[in-house]
């Protein structure tokens, strides 16, 4: 099992700790004092850009309500403040509507974003009790989930969540077992782009999967778009419980 180290970066004040987080992980790693520090200025490198340039532009989010955990992905319309400000609508009425199915939430969310640019936005909530997984989305992000080593698209219904609402929203529901995985993403992955097969990666933490699965898909020649964002829903096989990571 991987060992991630979860540092959010809201200001600058946190970049001290993203360098010795860095540090810490090359110890565990074993990794010779050069390589530490190179591993420990990319890390700083990267959260000093996020804490000067993100915006706190956050577009995903996971709330529980007994036995159901929700997890959304939101992708505001655009790029800039007012995108984020969408975002954050919805990760906002998500908290307030978790104990809601995902259609009605969806509906929820495209009355609380109406005052803003609008999102594609998707929903997936998996009840614990009976071990299944309910999906919906609005507009263009997609989601797949993994499951006796076989992938499965889930689809969402065209439309924008705050502007041009669908007069239904279908949802999906599948079963959900100890080796299932979902994957939501916005529409910044390519249209080429295909969930990994690689066992030994998908038994990582969710956010390693997540990290591994942007790395792979962009190049030198086709760089991912800034917007990129990957949500993922995986089991924690160790604990028997379900937990959600970037």
């Amino acid at each position: 099992m991987s060992r991630v180290w979860d540092i959010p970066v809201h200001d600058s004040t946190r970049v001290r700790d993203v360098r010795v987080a860095a540090e810490a992980a090359s110890a565990r790693a074993r990794l010779d004092p050069h390589r530490t520090a190179v591993a420990a200025l990319v890390a700083t490198e990267l959260a000093t850009n996020l804490a000067e340039h993100s915006g706190d532009a956050r577009n995903w989010a996971q709330a529980s309500s007994g036995p159901c955990l929700t997890l959304m992905l939101a992708d505001g319309l655009g790029h800039g403040p007012k995108t984020a400000t969408a975002s954050a609508a919805a990760i906002d009425e998500l908290h307030r509507t978790a104990h809601m199915p995902p259609a009605q939430i969806l509906q929820h969310m495209n009355t609380a974003l109406r005052t803003t640019r609008g999102a594609a936005v998707a929903v997936a909530q998996l009840n614990t009790e009976k071990a299944e997984l309910g999906f919906a989305g609005v507009g263009n992000v997609g989601a797949c989930v993994r499951s006796a080593n076989a992938w499965q698209p889930l689809i969402s219904h065209p439309g924008i969540v705050g502007a041009r609402f669908p007069a239904t929203v279908p949802v999906q529901h599948l079963p959900w077992r100890r080796d299932s995985l979902l994957v939501l993403h916005s529409d910044g992955l390519p249209s080429r782009w295909t969930p990994p097969e690689d066992t030994e990666l998908l038994d990582h933490d969710p956010a390693v999967v997540a990290a591994a699965i942007v790395r792979d898909v962009g190049s030198a020649a086709r760089p991912l778009r800034d917007d990129t964002s990957v949500a993922i829903l995986a089991p924690d096989r160790w604990a028997g419980t379900h937990e959600r990571h970037p």
